[in-house]
């Protein structure tokens, strides 16, 4: 009986091997491997040798890195013990969301891999206090439980803490100007080690992430563009303190006192950073993994201007009406699905399309989760008082695991 390589091009064959060899080899091998002895440190030294493994000794191309550590994407709902905000009132929330960014990608700084948070909603939850959707993508990094360890653990403690103690003593900080660049020494009320001594140790480079992300939040505010580097720490023998010596560069903005103020508040408080006071009831925290889909529906409904706009109050009408129709169709679908309006957008006068992402957990499969849309269109089950035009309708993955 012929096989499938007999029908096969010599070309097809070659492509066919390259796709095993590639795609399939890597990650057969990469589970087998992990499976006999599993990896501690593995993922991190990998990630750190990335660039050399990359460029100068071409081991292991982007495209292997992408097949042996493909993304992952998280979802959390964290509770927190803040007022609300609006989305409406855009430059205060947006404050707001940079600081979630901020304070949850600190946490994540210790643990293997590179993530990346962003701030996907926010709910009033009752007086004071707010729930909190972030979503968190990760690269190079299989074991999702560290992740969720590393915020679970603060949550449920009352405090997610992003900032770090500093002396408030007179000698606490310093500030040197030479040309365009600023020194800045600042006292923090840390332990020395030896490792922070030594600018290639995993101490000195998680230390020195974790400064300037801190750095770089307490400036978002400042205009221009402004850089951080921390260049050493050095031991301070008659105290429990160490000296971090940090470089600052502005580009656009000269202005010594403008770029000094930001970090002598600081130094007044005590602290550099900022901390996230959460709430530690029973649905003040949850994790899972997930996948998502991203959808088009057209709709023959002339455009209204008001709809292309997230914050106005037609637009929070439309997403609250077509948001719960559409997840009401997949209450009968394995596992756990969401929905997002993201926008809508016209095309002719009389034509706007609809953009929503269905956010799916412990269920990929494409097929069936776009078959319960497609499948509400055609029998006309969907109604958003409007017609629905099938041959619209688009269905597609938007982010992996």
């Amino acid at each position: 009986m012929d096989g499938i390589g007999s029908k096969m091009s010599p070309e097809e064959r070659y492509f066919r091997s390259l796709y095993l060899m590639y795609q399939v080899c890597t990650e057969v091998l990469r589970h087998y491997f992990d499976d006999k002895n599993p990896p501690d440190r593995l993922v991190q030294y990998l990630l750190d040798k990335r660039l050399e493994f990359e460029k100068e000794e071409r081991k292991i191309p982007n495209y292997q890195w992408i097949q042996l550590y493909p993304e992952a994407l998280f979802r959390a709902d964290v509770n927190i013990t803040e007022n609300y905000i609006e989305p409406c009132y855009k430059t205060d929330y947006k404050e707001f969301a940079h600081r979630m960014k901020t304070i949850f990608a600190y946490i994540f700084d210790t643990v293997d891999g590179e993530q990346e948070v962003k701030l996907v909603k926010t709910s009033r939850s009752g007086p004071g206090e707010v729930l909190t959707t972030i979503e968190i993508s990760s690269h190079y990094n299989p074991d999702g439980s560290k992740i969720k360890e590393a915020l679970e653990q603060l949550v449920n403690g009352g405090k997610v803490d992003a900032s770090l103690e500093i002396s408030c003593s007179p000698n606490g900080f310093s500030w040197d100007k030479q040309g365009d660049k600023y020194t800045m020494d600042i006292i923090l009320t840390k332990k020395y080690d030896a490792a922070l001594g030594q600018k290639d140790s995993q101490e000195f480079k998680m230390m020195a992430k974790g400064i300037e992300r801190i750095l770089l939040f307490l400036y978002d505010s400042v205009p221009g563009t402004q850089s951080f580097q921390v260049e050493e720490f050095r031991s301070l023998p008659s105290t429990n303190c160490i000296s971090a010596i940090c470089n600052l560069k502005s580009v656009d903005l000269k202005n010594e006192k403008k770029l000094k103020d930001p970090i002598k508040r600081q130094i007044s408080e005590g602290r550099l950073g900022k901390t996230l006071t959460t709430t530690c009831s029973q649905n003040g925290f949850s994790f899972k993994d997930v996948i998502v889909f991203e959808s088009e529906i057209k709709v023959d409904e002339q455009f209204s201007k008001n709809l292309a706009n997230s914050d106005h109050p037609d637009f929070k009408a439309f997403e609250d009406r077509v948001q719960l129709l559409i997840k009401g169709l997949y209450a009968s679908s394995i596992g756990e699905q969401d929905v997002e309006i993201v926008r809508c957008r016209n095309e002719k006068p009389d034509t706007m399309f609809v953009v929503f992402h269905l956010i799916s957990h412990e269920n990929n499969d494409e097929e069936v989760l776009r078959k319960v849309t497609e499948r509400a269109i055609r029998t006309g089950s969907l109604s958003l008082s409007h017609e629905i035009t099938a041959d619209g309708f688009k269905f597609k993955s938007n982010k992996c695991k």
